[in-house]
C-alpha cells in the first residue's frame, strides 16, 4: 500500500525535538492549516 494523498508541508530538523519544541511545531501547523491540537497554543 502506498500513500495516495497530498502532503502540504515537510519540516526537517537536524536533531530530535524536545516535547516543548514539538508542541511549538504543532501550534505552528495548527494556526497555518486550521488543525486542532490537544494542548493550548499561545
Amino acid at each position: 500500500m502506498y500513500y495516495q494523498g497530498d502532503i502540504a508541508e515537510i519540516i526537517v530538523y537536524n536533531n530530535a525535538l524536545s516535547e516543548t519544541d514539538g508542541f511549538a511545531v504543532d501550534c505552528y501547523l495548527s494556526k497555518k492549516y486550521g488543525i486542532a491540537v490537544s494542548h493550548p497554543c499561545d
